[in-house]
């Protein structure tokens, strides 16, 4: 996966969370923050969107009635793996820009490719679900990449506030997968943004040493305010020197091994990659999974995880509640 860069956390039980209001764009600079959009899910204004106002327990509720709803006509979406393995050489095909939340002007990569209308018509379905379940201001999109082959279905890059999303066109012909796959992909951008990591750059030669959390090469060192600071402590410290060890971010086989043996603790195989697959993973289980009750295990505690910041818990029925709307 290319990687990325986002967010914070605050008090649980914080007054209300409103779901994509006109606050956004009311309270935000022309540059905006992206914690400052994320807290706009808990401002006491009016939701912009169909699903209501409302308070944090509020909230909760929603999401697990709506998500009870899409079970009940879809099954159940997380069973849509994101996981994409193929022995195809990875390949850029095309890129389009986008201007006013439109594709626009596209730009072949692939000299062995022919675009058609077929094409076209995927480009535009992958677009169209992408703004229909992702929240307005986060599926904001830079360009828009098709690309074939590799081992994942989709990537994001991130560079200050501009994004770039690429989706595998081979992998995502399923709505359902396609639709776990980009909210998987949601979660990298929620939990890898700038504002998640230092703002002083680590060299090569301090990372190991001087990052108190797990350090990604691409996005750098989470700080200690950032979802992924917070995951990697309370989940990853006890096994990461094994996972290490092990160079389980480097094989597929070795993916399968360490999967296995912690099966009670990752929602998924493609989640043993690293901590930053498994909080994207986890964060995707999240939104399809009902709320876990029992927490015996650690790969609940993972889901469970995230209720602890009212604003997921907001953006969780936003999502939901769009996704039964698009459904």
């Amino acid at each position: 996966m290319k990687k990325l860069v986002m967010l914070l956390s605050l008090l649980l039980f914080l007054p209300a969370c409103s779901l994509i209001d006109e606050a956004v764009q009311r309270n935000v600079a022309s540059e905006p923050s992206y914690r400052s959009l994320s807290a706009n899910y808990l401002k006491e204004d009016v939701a912009k969107v169909d699903l209501p106002y409302c308070w944090l327990a509020q909230c909760l509720q929603q999401g697990e009635l709506t998500l009870k709803n899409i079970r009940k006509s879809h099954g159940n979406l997380s069973e849509h793996v994101t996981i994409y393995r193929t022995n195809e050489k990875h390949e850029e095909l095309a890129y389009f820009m986008t201007e006013e939340g439109k594709l626009n002007n596209i730009a072949i990569e692939s000299e062995h490719w022919n675009y058609n209308s077929k094409h076209e018509r995927t480009a535009t379905a992958i677009w169209d679900l992408w703004n229909d379940i992702i929240p307005d201001p986060y599926h904001q999109v830079d360009k828009l990449y098709l690309f074939q082959g590799g081992d994942f279905a989709a990537y994001v890059n991130m560079y200050n506030m501009r994004v770039e999303l690429g989706v595998n066109i081979k992998h995502n012909q399923d709505q359902k997968q396609l639709t776990t796959t980009l909210v998987h992909e949601f979660g990298h951008i929620l939990t890898l943004n700038q504002e998640q990591f230092t703002e002083d750059r680590y060299t090569s030669d301090q990372q190991e040493l001087e990052c108190p959390a797990y350090f990604d090469e691409w996005s750098d060192c989470p700080n200690q305010e950032s979802y992924l600071y917070s995951f990697y402590n309370k989940f990853w410290k006890k096994i990461e020197t094994e996972w290490k060890k092990k160079k389980i971010e480097t094989s597929e086989a070795r993916q399968t091994a360490f999967y296995n043996k912690y099966r009670s603790q990752f929602v998924s195989e493609y989640a043993t990659t690293s901590p930053v697959e498994d909080i994207a993973e986890s964060f995707q289980y999240f939104i399809f999974s009902p709320k876990p009750t029992n927490l015996s295990s650690i790969k609940s505690q993972k889901i469970a995880f995230f209720y602890e910041y009212p604003e997921l818990v907001a953006i969780r029925a936003d999502v939901l509640a769009r996704v039964e709307k698009r459904f």
